[in-house]
């Protein structure tokens, strides 16, 4: 994903699904959601936790909790020597776009 994109970008670790929901859930590991995309997600087991980027950020959730995440967050800075930005656009061809976190 180029740095400069208003994607998120998501991994579910474990899926928590009943057997007969599995197909649902298949191919959905990660991907990215658009600017105005949304994920909507339903806890189905007693307790839990989700982590957000990593272990040093988490909430805990229960049974029947809701969470919506959306790509609504301060635009995230980056700060790359013109020399980097550069070697991003040799590797790439394409000015980063194809570059993947």
């Amino acid at each position: 994903m180029h740095y400069s994109s208003g994607d998120l970008q998501y991994k579910i670790r474990e899926h928590l699904v009943e057997a007969h929901n599995i197909d649902k859930v298949k191919g959905k590991d990660f991907g990215r959601v658009s600017p105005n995309g949304k994920i909507h997600l339903r806890w189905n087991s007693h307790y839990g936790k989700i982590y957000i980027d990593g272990s040093h950020l988490s909430h805990d959730i229960q049974l029947g909790d809701e969470i919506l995440i959306d790509c609504h967050a301060p635009e995230l800075k980056i700060f790359m020597k013109k020399e980097q930005l550069e070697r991003i656009d040799k590797l790439t061809g394409d000015g980063g776009q194809q570059m993947l976190c």
